[in-house]
């Protein structure tokens, strides 16, 4: 859980390397792929085998995350967001 107006940043790991890991967003859809984002409301980092994701608070980030690299390993994970984004 985080609260609203705060950026929650995953991580999400391959057995060969960051540059293989793609994000996905139930709302987005394709965030990036080889562990780079093409959308404003995320930012990537990768180190090693490890592709960090940073969806910004700002933002809407509730929701279901998804990431997965070349060789068909797929991992999820939820973001619940308590309170109101003040705009």
């Amino acid at each position: 859980m985080v609260e609203a107006g705060t950026n929650v940043t995953l991580e999400c790991s391959s057995h060969t390397s960051a540059s293989n890991i793609t994000w996905r967003h139930e709302s987005v859809g394709a965030i990036g792929d080889q562990c780079m984002s093409t959308d404003p409301r995320f930012i990537t980092k990768s180190t090693g085998n490890d592709c960090y994701l940073t969806a910004l608070g700002n933002y809407r980030i509730q929701g279901l995350y998804g990431c997965g690299d070349e060789g068909g390993q797929y991992a999820e994970a939820v973001v619940v967001v308590i309170g109101k984004l003040q705009r």
